[in-house]
């Protein structure tokens, strides 16, 4: 009987197990997919339309994370937290993108990457680090 429950445990474990690995694989393809769109938002930080095309991607990324059905609770809470996180991003791009498509905003005022009274786009993009590295250690991890 005892050897029963064990193998039932084990089996248990072990189907619980591929399940992450399966929702650690999904939600990894969309982190690459959203470094893919951040690497190159240095290079288009001046750029209203490349900022606003970026915040898209962003946003839309975001929206396929929250699709995801993962059953594990702690990676579950960690895609949502990065979810909701390039969900602020994708919304302070598009701040930025709005603010340098008008000629009459001062440029130079969006220069050191404000996007908001004292709140600078590098303290979203350090929220959205830390969500992706907490995905990241669950999903190495056992």
């Amino acid at each position: 009987m005892a050897w029963g429950l064990a193998a039932g445990c084990l089996a248990l474990a072990t189907a619980c197990q591929h399940r992450r690995e399966e929702s650690c694989a999904a939600v990894q393809a969309l982190v690459m997919e959203e470094l893919r769109v951040t690497d190159g938002l240095g290079d288009s930080q001046h750029d209203a339309h490349s900022l606003a095309l970026n915040a898209s991607q962003l946003e839309e990324l975001s929206s396929r994370l929250k699709a995801l059905r993962v059953s594990d609770a702690a990676l579950r809470e960690a895609v949502r937290r990065y979810g909701a996180d390039l969900d602020v991003l994708a919304q302070s791009h598009a701040r930025i993108a709005r603010a340098r498509a008008l000629p009459e905003q001062d440029a130079a005022a969006m220069d050191d990457g404000q996007v908001g009274p004292g709140v600078t786009l590098t303290a979203y993009e350090d929220s959205v680090n830390e969500a992706r590295s907490a995905i990241s250690r669950l999903c190495s991890g056992p």
